[in-house]
C-alpha cells in the first residue's frame, strides 16, 4: 500500500518536468490524474468483493502487478496516451490493493485486543509513510539531474520484493468461485462512481466544464437508480449482491464510514490549496513544498503507533473523538502563518501535529467500522469504506480549490475597482477547471496592476486570502466528523476488556514495586 499511495504523490511532485519532457498542457494532466482517481473509486468494491470470494492473496498480488505495469509505463511514457494508461493501471492497483489490504487485517485479527489495534495502527502508520516518501522522492527528482523517468521506474524492483513477500506470508481465504457473481451490479456501480468521480473533478472549475460535470453527474444518478433495482430484484430472488446490504444496517460502520469520509473531504482540500500559498507566497523551491507537505506523513507516521498505544488505556471512541476534535483546531491555527515572512518550520510543525490525530482518527474508525462486519465480506467491506473515502477527498479537492480560486479573484478584481464582468474575468484567468493535485493549479494573472501595488503583492494578498477561507471551510467540515462520530454507540465488550488489561497491567506495576522495595 506504501508503494501504490506513494505512486500518486511521486507524480504530484514531478509534474513540472514530466510536462515539458512529454509536451504535455495542463489540461492533458488534469484528465490524466482524473482517470486515476475515477479508476480507484470505480473498481473499488468488485475488487474488495473479488478477494472475499476468489482470494485476498490473489488480489493483492494482482495489485501488485498492475502497480509494477503502471509504474512502468508512467516511468517509460513517451506521449499523453501512455502516460494515460499508465495513470489508469496505478488506479487500479489501488482499488485492489486498498480493500483487499484492510480485509486481511480484519481476517488475521477478528477480535479485539492489542494485535487488532496494533495491525490497524500500522495500516494508518504505512499511509503517513506514503504520504512522507512521495513528496520527497518526487520532489527530489524534479529538483536534481536525475531523470523524473526514475521517480516511477524505481518502484519497480520494490513492487517485486512485495508480490514475494505477500506471497510468503498472507495465507489464503476460503474461495468461493465466482458463480453468481453479481457482474451487472458490479459495472453499473463502477460506471456510477466513475462518472461522479469525473463529475466532481469537472466541477471544480467554471464555464465550460460545468456543462460536461452536469452530464456526467444525470449518469451517475441514473446509473445508480438502476443499481438499487438491480440489487433489490437480485435480493428478492435470493441471489447474491456485489455489496452485501447489511453493512450500513451496522451502525458502526455506517457512523465510522461517513465519518471519515468527512475527514477526507477537509483533508485533501486543505492538502491541495495549501502547496499553493507555500510555494507561491512563501516563495519555497519544489522540494521545500514536498518537505512541509512530508511533515504531514511524518505526522500520520507517529499517529499509528499512539493510536496503538491509546486504545491499551481508553476506549477506541472516545480516542477517536478526541483526534477528530484536535484537527479543526490545528487548522484553524495555521491561519496566522499564512502570510509572507511567516516561519515554514512553524507549518511544518502544525501539520506534523494535525498528521499525528489524523493518523490516531483514522486508525480508530477503521477499527470501529469493522466491529459487525463478519469476516467473510471484510474485504467489500474495505472497498465501500475506501471508495466512499475517496469520492468525498475528490469533493473537498473541488470544492475547497473553488473557494480559493473564486476568493482569490475577488480579491484582485477589488484591488482594481472593478464591477461584477470585470470580476467575472478574473475569474476566468485565475481558473481551477484545468485543476491539478499540485502547487502550481491556477493559470498566470495577467492583469494590470496599480501603479502603488506591485504585482506580486497583489497576487499574493489574493492567494493569501484565498488560502485562509478555504482553510477556515476545511475545518468545518473536518468538524463535522466530530458531529458524525459522537453518535458512534461504545463496545461494551471491548471496554471490559482494555478496563481488565489496564488493571492488569497496574497489578503488575504494584508488584514489580513491592518486590523492589
Amino acid at each position: 500500500m506504501v508503494l501504490a499511495i506513494s505512486d500518486f504523490t511521486i507524480a504530484d511532485a514531478v509534474i513540472p518536468p514530466l510536462t515539458r519532457d512529454l509536451g504535455l498542457t495542463v489540461a492533458d494532466l488534469g484528465l490524466s490524474f482524473t482517470a486515476y482517481f475515477a479508476t480507484a473509486a470505480a473498481f473499488m468494491v468488485l475488487f474488495g468483493r473479488l478477494g472475499d470470494v476468489v482470494g485476498r492473496r490473489r488480489i493483492m498480488l494482482v495489485a501488485i502487478a498492475l502497480f509494477v505495469t503502471g509504474s512502468a509505463l508512467s516511468g517509460a511514457a513517451w506521449n499523453l496516451p501512455s502516460f494515460f494508461a499508465g495513470r489508469v493501471l496505478a488506479g487500479l492497483a489501488v482499488a485492489a490493493i486498498l480493500p483487499t489490504g484492510l480485509g486481511v487485517m480484519h481476517a488475521l485479527y477478528p477480535a479485539p485486543g492489542a494485535s487488532r489495534e496494533r495491525a490497524f495502527g500500522l495500516w494508518a502508520m504505512a499511509i503517513g509513510a506514503a504520504a512522507v516518501l512521495g513528496p520527497l522522492v518526487g520532489g527530489a527528482a524534479a529538483a536534481s539531474t536525475i531523470s523524473w523517468r526514475w521517480a516511477f521506474l524505481g518502484s519497480i524492483p520494490l513492487g517485486l520484493i512485495a508480490a514475494a513477500g505477500v506471497r510468503v506470508t498472507v495465507a489464503e481465504n476460503e474461495r468461493r468461485g465466482l458463480a453468481g457473481l453479481d457482474l451487472g451490479g458490479a459495472l453499473l456501480l463502477a460506471l456510477a462512481a466513475g462518472c461522479l468521480a469525473i463529475a466532481v473533478d469537472l466541477g471544480g472549475g467554471q464555464g465550460p466544464d460545468l456543462a460536461p460535470a452536469g452530464v456526467l453527474l444525470a449518469i451517475s444518478l441514473v446509473t445508480v437508480a438502476g443499481f438499487v433495482a438491480v440489487e433489490r430484484r437480485r435480493l428478492a430472488a435470493g441471489r447474491q449482491v456485489i455489496a452485501p446490504p447489511d453493512l450500513f444496517r451496522h451502525r458502526s460502520f455506517r457512523l465510522s464510514t461517513v465519518s471519515s469520509a468527512f475527514m477526507s473531504v477537509g483533508d485533501t482540500g486543505f492538502q491541495l490549496v495549501l502547496p499553493i500559498l507555500v510555494g507561491v507566497v512563501l516563495g519555497v523551491g519544489e522540494f521545500g513544498v514536498g518537505a512541509v507537505l512530508a511533515c504531514y506523513g511524518a505526522g500520520v507516521v507517529l499517529g499509528g503507533p499512539v493510536a496503538g498505544r491509546l486504545s491499551r488505556y481508553f476506549d477506541d471512541v472516545l480516542v477517536a473523538r478526541v483526534a477528530l476534535a484536535a484537527m479543526p483546531v490545528l487548522l484553524l491555527c495555521l491561519l496566522p502563518m499564512l502570510a509572507r515572512g511567516a516561519a515554514v518550520v512553524g507549518i511544518g510543525a502544525l501539520l506534523a501535529g494535525y498528521g499525528v490525530a489524523w493518523g490516531v482518527a483514522y486508525a480508530r474508525l477503521v477499527n470501529l467500522s469493522y466491529r459487525e462486519v463478519p469476516e467473510q465480506d471484510s474485504a467489500v467491506a474495505g472497498g465501500v469504506q475506501s471508495a466512499m473515502r475517496l469520492l468525498a477527498g475528490a469533493l473537498g479537492a473541488a470544492i475547497l480549490t473553488a473557494v480559493f480560486g473564486q476568493v482569490a479573484a475577488a480579491r484582485l478584481a477589488d484591488a482594481h475597482g472593478l464591477d461584477a464582468g470585470g470580476r467575472d474575468a478574473v475569474a476566468a484567468q485565475v481558473d481551477t477547471s484545468d485543476a491539478i493535485p499540485s502547487h502550481q493549479r491556477l493559470k498566470p494573472v495577467a492583469l494590470p496592476m496599480p501603479d502603488d501595488v506591485p504585482a506580486s503583492v497583489a497576487v499574493e494578498r489574493a492567494y493569501t486570502d484565498g488560502a485562509r477561507v478555504a482553510i477556515v471551510v476545511a475545518a468545518a467540515i473536518t468538524a463535522g466528523a466530530l458531529l458524525i462520530a459522537m453518535r458512534l454507540p461504545r463496545d461494551v465488550e471491548a471496554q471490559r476488556v482494555t478496563d481488565g488489561a489496564r488493571r492488569s497491567r497496574t497489578a503488575s506495576k504494584k508488584g514489580c514495586s513491592s518486590a523492589s522495595r
